[in-house]
């Protein structure tokens, strides 16, 4: 009996690779680089980030509309609102290399749009907890290998 296959496919930031027991999801290219210096194995840094950035953004915004500067006030203000509704909407997501098989619950594939790009949504469990980690894929034939890949490894039904 030979041994099981592996697939891998490009992403944003390396190559996932898809082996009979894991995902394997290394960060080689430059953006891989730059985001293990921002986030790290884990993503509470950033999240952190948002959060710090968000409430000093509505709070100047707030200090902004108290002295009349209504735009820059609104400008600000939002951009808050946005980060620290960033951070809710981030609190389940990882950023983690390695995705045991026997973990993944399910794994969702979103199509690239016009101005945004194609990813895979794997939601696993982590130390007991619901986890969701984003692979990112640069463009439309990206997209397809990676789905080629899911479906070959028997990570997503057919369609």
């Amino acid at each position: 009996m030979g041994r099981p296959k592996e697939f891998s496919f490009k992403t944003d930031t390396g190559t996932c690779i898809i082996t009979p027991d894991k995902l394997l999801l290394e960060r080689h290219e430059p953006a891989g680089r730059a985001s293990n210096g921002v986030n790290g194995k884990i993503t509470q840094r950033r999240i952190v980030i948002y959060a710090f950035s968000g409430i000093a953004a509505v709070i100047i915004g707030g200090w902004l509309l108290t002295q009349e500067d209504i735009a820059m006030g609104c400008v600000f203000s939002l951009i808050g609102i946005f980060l620290i509704w960033n951070v809710f909407s981030s609190r389940r997501d990882s950023a983690a290399a390695v995705i045991e098989r026997s973990d993944i619950l399910s794994i969702e594939a979103h199509p690239p749009l016009p101005l945004t790009r194609g990813y895979i949504a794997v939601n696993f469990m982590e130390n007991g907890r619901r986890r969701q980690r984003s692979i990112m894929l640069s463009g439309k034939q990206e997209y397809q290998e990676a789905l080629q890949a899911m479906r070959d490894a028997g990570l997503l039904d057919q369609e």
